[in-house]
């Protein structure tokens, strides 16, 4: 993968993970003014049942991908 394709790659995983986590605390945030109690199940499953999410954990592949993928060969 060429320099280039790696800043792209980067570039997008950061994004995603910023809206993706900015969004999940909003989220989070919104819930806990509607149910003041919940348990630690049901924060598993509002937290991986929200879009944000995915977006996080989409956003965190790709940037892992940019570092532990192989650089382009000359």
């Amino acid at each position: 993968m060429t320099f280039k394709g790696r800043l792209i790659l980067l570039i997008i995983g950061i994004h995603l993970g910023v809206i993706g986590g900015i969004t999940l605390i909003f989220d989070l945030n919104l819930y806990d003014y509607y149910a003041q109690d919940y348990t630690v199940l049901e924060f598993v499953q509002i937290i991986t049942g929200r879009t944000s999410f995915y977006l996080l954990l989409v956003g965190f592949i790709l940037i892992m991908t940019v570092a532990y993928f192989p650089k382009a060969k000359k």
